[in-house]
Parts: structure tokens; sequence; C-alpha cells
């Protein structure tokens, strides 16, 4: 889920094939979505158009939503009057397109979205173990991980020399650092603001324990999405163990 800046709780209903808002009043309607799987819609309004098992939406300062079309192979957007197009991807499942423009570009299995200071989009792209980066000309890049390599390793050089296994999860702290939910490595990653990897929770190995010590101690079973609080404090989903936990900014979980 997501919220825009006035509060209003944004959600895919993914086996509806929907994006939903649940505005401050409790009051429930669809923004995105048909209800009939496929894809079709782009250049009309977002309500008419269909998606295909879209897993995460984004809400940016400006109100416009950008949704994970998962089984379409794209990420559209629904702009503030409710128009909708496709904001990366082909449609065809696949990595490609770096350094050029994110519609031309292949992706797989887009997760979690989340946006930096600048207006770029950063989205979790699963299935290539990457997390990619969409600026505001619409030039994508990757920014952590070994496209199309999945793996568990880089930790204290650059991230996008590190590999990644099917991470989910994005999220930003107010300092502009961008947290990972490294899925099956079962480990939270960080990237700084210089670009360079290294791990904030999980051990590696599979399995619930550590909770009230250091989050690196501590063993997680598949993390997803998360979040980070103003104060730093990061919340992420640990699917495998049906939880969800905390690690403060102590690095305490």
């Amino acid at each position: 889920p997501a919220f825009d800046k006035d509060g209003n709780l944004f959600f895919t209903e993914q086996g509806a094939h929907r994006v939903r808002k649940i505005d401050t009043n409790g009051v429930i309607t669809t923004v995105a979505g048909n209800g009939t799987a496929g894809y079709s819609g782009d250049g009309g309004a977002a309500t008419s158009a269909q998606l295909n098992y879209p897993r995460a939406a984004y809400v940016d300062t400006a109100g416009n939503i950008y949704i994970s079309d998962r089984s379409n192979a794209r990420i559209r957007k629904v702009d503030t009057n409710g128009i909708i197009t496709t904001f990366a991807g082909t449609g065809e499942a696949g990595y490609s397109g770096d350094g050029g423009a994110a519609t031309s570009a292949k992706i797989s299995f887009s997760y979690q979205l989340t946006m930096d200071s600048q207006g770029s989009l950063y989205f979790a792209d699963s299935n290539n173990h990457i997390i990619r980066k969409i600026d505001t000309n619409g030039i994508i890049t990757t920014i952590a991980g070994t496209p199309e390599t999945s793996g568990n390793s880089g930790d204290g050089g650059a991230a996008t020399s590190a590999k990644l296994n099917g991470p989910l999860g994005v999220a930003f702290d107010t300092g502009g650092n961008l947290y990972i939910g490294d899925y099956y490595n079962e480990k939270i990653r960080k990237v700084d603001t210089s670009g360079n990897i290294s791990t904030v929770a999980g051990t590696g190995t599979r399995g619930y324990s550590g909770d009230g010590g250091l989050a690196t101690a501590a063993t997680l079973y598949y993390p997803s999405v998360l979040t980070v609080d103003k104060s730093g404090n990061i919340y992420f989903c640990d699917s495998g163990n049906e939880g969800i936990r905390k690690i403060w900014k102590n690095g305490i979980i």
C-alpha cells in the first residue's frame, strides 16, 4: 500500500486487476483497472484500462500514481486527471534498455516502487535481480545488482557490482539511503548516497531469531516490502515468518 500527501491509502488488488483508494473518510473507490486481466487503455481513463496482476503502487507528491503492472511487464502511470499511460516496459518480460528510454526497456516482475527527493522513480526488477531507476527524463539505469544474475555478494563495494536474489522491496530514508528487501538472500540491504552496498539485517540464513539484538545477527525469512519512518526506523514484512519486524535506527531488531 501507499499513501498520498493527504493521507489517502492506495493499494493493489492484484487478483481483481485493480488499484483502489480508501480516502480519509473510509470510502473506497477504484482508481485504475476495469477488473479484467489484460493490457489496454493507455491514453484513456485508468478505470477503463486493463491491468494484469498489479503488485504495488506508489503516489508522488503531485498525486500521480505509479503501478507495478506485473504480468504486463510494465510500469503504468495514472496522472492527476485519471489518464493512464505506460511509464516503463515494452510488455515483453526480460532485461534490456539501460541508458535509454524506460518505455523501450524490458523489465521482469516489477514489485515495490519508491521515489527519491529529485523525483526519480526506483523499483525492484525482481526476476532480473536488480534495482532500477527511472530519472525525470525517463531514462532507465540499474543502480543495484548484476542484471540477470542472482547471488549474495558485494557488501562494502559498489552496489552495481553486487549480487541480489529476487529483491522485492525498496524504500528511502530521509537521508537518501535506499533499503532493499533482498528476498531470497534473507537480508535487508542498504545502498548509501555514495552508491555502496551493505547488509543492515539478516545473516543470510533463513529462519526467525534475533529479536532484541543486532539486526545483522538476526535470521529472516523472505523479507519483502519495507518502509522507513522519519526517525530512520525500518519496518519490513518478514513474509515467511508471517510478521512485521522493526529495525531501530540503532540497529536493534
